[in-house]
């Protein structure tokens, strides 16, 4: 048998209205099954009962009462639903330069901890700080902002709470080292280059510095800005033209810049070969187009005039004069020897009578 008291937005400590736990109960965390065992523990026969939950949402108490003919006996399990690593956790958002400000948070499960608070170096007492206390659901955040940091500022935080139970103080701590600003350095110098027209050229600028130089790009003093063929890679550390053309040709420069200062490099590039190739190409392809379209208007004229038939044929499917001499051949057999179509006669044949006529004009008019 089962007991449990689970209240919602809060911890339960006490057993007032406790209730009897089964599969598939709602109330409070969502229960998906409860199963009893007999399992060999410590070298004796004993019933075990695993109760699963699956969905934590509420913290509080589980109770195992477990009775027999002789007595029962009762094993309070604490259930804590926390959004917390480990239930108390210190996060550095980055590592600051200096100059940059520092933002650490500490979170703490509001059900086990309390008395939050911040134990800050020697070096940051007299500084200028802010502390914003955020509470949640499951936890209870203290986060500790320093603006404009410098290397004093290194050192270790810690983050003191107090166990609710147990009384004792806990700490977390973090070690912060301010990283100091340096001016921007050329790893690489830009190398003149030389393009062919059509071609695709590329431009890298190599620096390093604290912070992360800023880079801009230029083309005979001018900056460049991203646009359909010329392409800015990641940060603007590579400079990407796509089919160059003449007026591509001229001096880039790279400029990165940060707090500490500037450095910058450069390199002309050469386009080799005038725009008469690029003209060529485009002229060779719209050629070939032209002359394939023409090639498929006149294969298709060809297969039309074979399927078309001879004018002697329209002739005699349209209109057919018979002239018979019945003195040189019978009348029967002429009329066998007669071509005939029975789709395109008008008369039936069966009902054609032939008699006794010297001479026979016939005309037969095919209907269409």
């Amino acid at each position: 048998m089962k007991r449990a008291c689970v209240c919602r937005h809060g911890f339960c400590s006490s057993t007032e209205g406790s209730f009897i736990l089964k599969a598939g109960s709602n109330i409070g965390n969502r229960i998906q099954s409860i199963t009893e065992r007999t399992a060999v523990i410590e070298g004796k026969n004993k019933t075990a009962s695993t109760l699963v939950v699956a969905e934590a949402k509420s913290s509080g108490i589980y109770s195992c009462v477990a009775s027999n003919k002789v007595g029962k006996a009762k094993r309070n399990v604490s259930f804590i639903v926390t959004d917390v690593p480990s239930g108390f956790h210190i996060s550095l958002e980055k590592m600051p330069v200096e100059g940059e400000n520092l933002i650490l948070s500490c979170s703490a499960n509001k059900f086990l901890y309390k008395d939050i608070a911040w134990i800050l170096p020697r070096t940051v007492n007299n500084q200028t700080k802010a502390k914003r206390s955020l509470n949640k659901e499951y936890s209870i955040t203290l986060t500790l902002t320093i603006k404009n940091v410098s290397l004093a500022h290194s050192g270790t935080y810690a983050c003191r709470a107090r166990n609710t139970y147990t009384g004792k103080e806990v700490l977390q701590k973090k070690d912060v080292t301010i990283r100091a600003q340096e001016a921007p350095a050329l790893l690489r110098h830009l190398t003149d280059q030389t393009v062919n027209t059509s071609n695709s050229a590329m431009l890298e600028c190599q620096v390093r510095g604290i912070p992360e130089p800023h880079i801009s790009w230029f083309k005979n003093h001018e900056e460049i800005q991203q646009e359909p063929g010329i392409i800015l890679g990641p940060g603007s550390r590579m400079l990407f033209i796509e089919r160059v053309k003449e007026e591509d040709e001229g001096l880039y420069q790279c400029i990165a810049t940060n707090l500490k200062g500037s450095v910058e490099s450069a390199a002309y590039v050469t386009v080799q070969g005038t725009s008469e190739r690029s003209n060529l190409e485009l002229i060779t392809l719209t050629c070939t187009c032209v002359a394939a379209t023409l090639f498929w208007l006149l294969l298709t004229l060809f297969i039309r005039k074979l399927k078309r038939p001879y004018s002697s044929e329209m002739k005699t499917n349209h209109y057919l004069s018979i002239i018979m001499d019945p003195d040189e051949v019978p009348l029967d057999e002429q009329c066998e020897r007669l071509p005939y179509d029975a789709s395109k006669w008008e008369i039936a044949r069966e009902r054609l009578k032939l008699g006794n006529i010297g001479i026979l004009h016939v005309g037969f008019a095919v209907l269409e």
